[in-house]
């Protein structure tokens, strides 16, 4: 299983790094933007703000903190984020193996020594400044990140760019984010890792009722594996509170949170469908004029 959450994580671990209110909407990112981390342009379309995260990713296979901001300054926007996370505990059995007939493979019939068995850690670091601007209706940014991963004894740094749209109609917002522009490469002991561009497109529709506003958006993700739909549908009742539903790739998730003045919280809890549970949580403290 640890091999198959290393293989979640591998590359842009951006990716698996969420707002608890987008995750609970089935991963929805680009076209409700929350922070730098779902798309560049996320400054110009939220207050100025304090968000701090937390995560047991797969019930604490991977563990995750994060904090990010925004701030206004007329038609122009900065943004932040910083994500740290850790997977622990994870089997070296590179020096267990009794192998009998010496071909470097775990055959039928042959076991491995416990006592040669050691365990490591890996840590992944991610820095992102997000510089956007609102022109009318569109909005646009970019993001320069950069990354930093130790691997038990191995150490990898890199860089790279993101870019990303925004336009809002009267009951429609689309959204689009282009990660990893420049093959984000990152730089290890004796290899380069190149991350592959992403591109995440989607549209969100929201209609106001008396019981409060609802959403419904659709996204898709495509890159090296393919394409990646998710579905969320959010209600935000009467401006204090909200609840949201979705498939983030055909995985259910689910959320609910507070709005009390200019703080909110959120929680949310994601499947997956071979790895355990995701639960998430969110506190934003908002600084408006």
């Amino acid at each position: 299983m640890i091999f198959l959450l290393l293989s979640v994580l591998s590359g842009d671990y951006q990716n698996l790094f969420m707002d608890a209110e987008n995750l609970g909407m089935g991963g929805i990112r680009t076209s409700h933007p929350l922070s730098v981390f779902d798309n560049p342009v996320s400054s110009s379309l939220n207050p100025t703000s304090i968000t701090i995260h937390g995560a047991l990713n797969f019930l604490g296979l991977s563990r995750s903190i994060a904090i990010n901001g925004g701030m206004k300054r007329g038609n122009r926007s900065l943004g932040f984020a910083l994500l740290y996370n850790q997977v622990p505990d994870i089997e070296d059995t590179r020096n267990a193996l009794i192998d009998e007939n010496g071909n470097g493979i775990l055959d039928p019939g042959e076991d491995l020594d416990s006592t040669k068995i050691v365990y490591f850690t890996t840590h992944q670091s991610l820095l992102i400044i997000g510089f956007s601007r609102k022109t009318g209706r569109l909005c646009t940014g970019f993001n320069v990140k950069f990354l930093y991963q130790v691997l038990g004894e191995y150490r990898g740094i890199g860089a790279g760019f993101d870019f990303g749209l925004f336009y809002k109609l009267k009951n429609v917002e689309f959204g689009f984010t282009m990660r990893d522009a420049s093959y984000t490469p990152i730089f290890w002991e004796n290899l380069i890792e190149k991350i592959p561009p992403q591109f995440d497109f989607g549209g969100t529709y929201f209609f106001d009722t008396r019981a409060g506003r609802f959403r419904i958006s659709v996204e898709s993700i495509i890159d090296e594996m393919g394409v990646s739909p998710h579905l969320g549908i959010g209600w935000d009742f009467l401006g204090w509170g909200f609840a949201s539903i979705g498939l983030n790739n055909g995985a259910l998730s689910s959320g609910i949170g507070l709005k009390i003045r200019q703080i909110r919280t959120s929680f949310s809890l994601s499947l997956h469908e071979e790895l355990p549970l995701t639960v998430r949580f969110t506190l934003s403290k908002g600084f408006y004029k």
